[in-house]
């Protein structure tokens, strides 16, 4: 967050930058991945959708609706080969970034298996 959302804050607790936090990502990146979904007629179940939303927040709405990843889930494509297209985008240049590649992996575990142990 910066610019207009945080113009005249100086101080804030962990719990309202949380909520700040959650709020921002709730009204920038997934009502445009929502918006999308519907104009193909595609519904997600909650963990996919998050995990995507978690993607668009660290890659931008644009990387993500671009991305092969989106792709072949859009064709209902919901196996452990996405684990691959998540990882995908974990590079920074040409050498992977093991934090991004983490969180890829997170991502893909929350998207697959509804698992949110990863808090990413």
């Amino acid at each position: 967050m910066t610019g207009e959302e945080i113009q005249g804050i100086s101080e804030v607790t962990e719990e309202q930058a949380t909520s700040m936090l959650k709020d921002w990502i709730n009204n920038k990146h997934a009502p445009v991945i929502k918006l999308d979904l519907d104009c193909r007629g595609i519904t997600l179940n909650q963990n996919e959708f998050d995990a995507l939303v978690s993607f668009a927040y660290n890659c931008g709405t644009g990387g993500l609706l671009n991305s092969t990843l989106y792709r072949r889930i859009c064709e209902g494509v919901r196996d452990s080969s996405l684990i691959t297209n998540f990882q995908a985008w974990s590079n920074g240049g040409v050498r992977r970034i093991e934090g991004l590649y983490r969180r890829r992996t997170k991502e893909a575990a929350m998207f697959l298996n509804s698992d949110y142990t990863g808090n990413v």
